[in-house]
């Protein structure tokens, strides 16, 4: 028999990250989802700023 625990929805939450080209400031982002970590109560810690990157339409 399933116990209540395993019918408990898992809790998550989603980080977001992003970036911008050092070339032309076009930016990129995406979102992580996190379930094996507490969420963070500022929401401002929510947010990742990722190393900066070249886009690709300046390698062709």
């Amino acid at each position: 028999m399933i116990s209540p625990d395993q019918l408990a929805p898992i809790k998550y939450w989603y980080a977001f990250h992003w970036s911008e080209c050092v070339l032309c400031g076009r930016s990129k982002s995406w979102k992580e989802r996190i379930s094996d970590k507490p969420k963070p109560e500022d929401p401002h810690e929510r947010h990742i700023q990722e190393p900066a990157w070249a886009c690709d339409d300046h390698f062709r």
